[in-house]
């Protein structure tokens, strides 16, 4: 089917393998983003820049997932869909999947708008 993975691939180990650390990095992120949005200082908690670690390492791991999912553009073919449907470990790794897709693609969207205005910025200083 289109979209599935073989089962003996690298890909199928490695995000059937790490969908739970996935979620516990994500789950992590969030906290420290619902403590930071509180205005908690979050550098008096155990490690300095704790929620910039888990900012980067998140991203990553997003960026990381997505590649290793093969999920760029293409979308699930109906079978597919309900396949995933049908068992909970495959929902839950295929939620873990398109939510890296989204990560992956909110970062990037971000830091194509980051790179346009530090050119507009350099080009208006001149």
């Amino acid at each position: 089917m289109r979209g599935h993975q073989k089962k003996d691939t690298l890909a199928y180990k490695f995000t059937h393998s790490v969908y739970g650390i996935y979620w516990i990095v994500i789950v992590l992120g969030l906290i420290l983003a619902i403590l930071d949005l509180f205005q908690i200082n979050l550098n008096n908690l155990l490690i300095t820049n704790l929620s910039t670690i888990f900012g980067v390492l998140g991203t990553l791991f997003s960026i990381i997932m997505m590649i290793m999912s093969k999920k760029f553009i293409q979308d699930d073919t109906h079978e597919e869909a309900e396949l995933k449907a049908l068992n909970l470990k495959e929902t839950i790794i295929h939620n873990a999947q398109e939510t890296a897709f989204v990560a992956t693609w909110v970062f990037l969207a971000y830091l194509a708008y980051e790179l346009f205005i530090i050119a507009l910025v350099r080009e208006t200083m001149q």
